[in-house]
């Protein structure tokens, strides 16, 4: 399975593929941290099924996503 994240930034976007939502998560820290103020929305989905797909929006909420992400854990889950 691959996992796409859509980041939609203040002025830009940027798209990182993964084997999971973590891999993903780590990518953006990793190769676009700096920006981490800038993230206003999030779009995951599987790469056979962008049919199927979860969106966040807001800069606090997107950023609390991805750091719980980074984790391993899945927002909404039990921790």
């Amino acid at each position: 399975m691959q996992i796409i994240l859509e980041v939609t930034l203040t002025n830009r976007s940027k798209t990182l593929t993964g084997k999971d939502h973590q891999e993903v998560a780590n990518q953006f820290f990793n190769d676009f941290g700096e920006a981490v103020h800038e993230v206003v929305k999030l779009k995951f989905y599987e790469a056979d099924r962008p049919e199927e797909y979860t969106e966040t929006g807001g800069n606090e909420t997107c950023v609390e996503t991805l750091k719980h992400l980074k984790q391993g854990i899945m927002p909404g889950s039990a921790i």
